[in-house]
């Protein structure tokens, strides 16, 4: 009530008694959707404030995450490398935060390599679909690819897509360039893929991908997530803070 009443004294709200109402109701109720709208501001509140994003925060960020590690999930280095990708400007301020409380956004050497193997599955699938796809309908693909390729044309009417794939040809370096990221390889890796640990770890992960999304996640993406929580467990047993940010559930 107290924070409802300090928004209606500085904001302009013709009808403050529904816009109680509306509050009230939004935080009481229990729907699918108000529940999921709650969820997301409850995580970007934490993230803002324990990042220091928001100045007003006073959560000891520094004692926190000062010399830790930010390991970056498959789709996170994704959205880094395309400006046109809907959370681009989230990783921005990601980086940024982290940068000033000296925390250091990483990558796995395996997730660098699935990144590659994403990027060059879903261009070869553009490449045998392209044709198929009528101009007008293009916009309504829901690949990522693509859509940073349309944008890209957009300003390049020229540009052919084979010239497009090539920027990506070693996304690692621009991601470096972009977001001072560090790429990680440990001989620890070469064994994680074989431990029974990791696979039994990556069915609970299909299981439960299934379960919430009602999609299938193949086994070799498991495997790919549960090394990577494993490994930033490790390194915090090690006594090197890590952490892991992912776009995923």
């Amino acid at each position: 009530a107290a924070a409802v009443d300090e928004v209606l004294k500085q904001e302009s709200i013709p009808d403050q008694d529904a816009f109680h109402y509306g509050i009230s109701r939004f935080f009481k109720e229990s729907t699918p959707l108000f529940d999921q709208i709650k969820w997301n501001m409850a995580q970007n509140f934490y993230v803002a404030k324990a990042l220091g994003i928001d100045s007003s925060a006073d959560l000891l960020s520094a004692d926190t995450f000062k010399d830790a590690s930010l390991y970056c999930d498959t789709n996170v280095l994704i959205a880094g490398l395309m400006p046109e990708n809907r959370h681009h400007s989230s990783i921005l301020e990601l980086a940024h935060a982290c940068k000033s409380i000296g925390m250091s956004i990483k990558a796995a050497r395996v997730t660098v390599d699935e990144l590659k193997q994403v990027i060059a599955y879903h261009a070869s699938m553009f490449q045998k679909v392209k044709d198929q796809i009528p101009e007008n309908t293009c916009h309504k693909v829901r690949d990522f690819l693509l859509e940073a390729y349309l944008s890209e044309k957009e300003t390049a009417p020229d540009l052919s897509f084979d010239e497009f794939i090539d920027h990506f040809q070693v996304p690692i370096q621009t991601l470096q360039a972009s977001f001072d990221l560090e790429e990680v390889d440990d001989k620890w890796f070469l064994e994680a893929f074989h431990k029974p640990t990791s696979k039994k770890l990556a069915k609970e992960l299909i299981k439960q991908y299934f379960e919430i999304r009602k999609r299938h996640k193949s086994e070799k993406a498991a495997l790919h997530d549960a090394v990577l929580l494993l490994w930033v467990s490790h390194e915090n047993e090690e006594n090197r803070k890590s952490w892991l940010v992912t776009l995923d559930l």
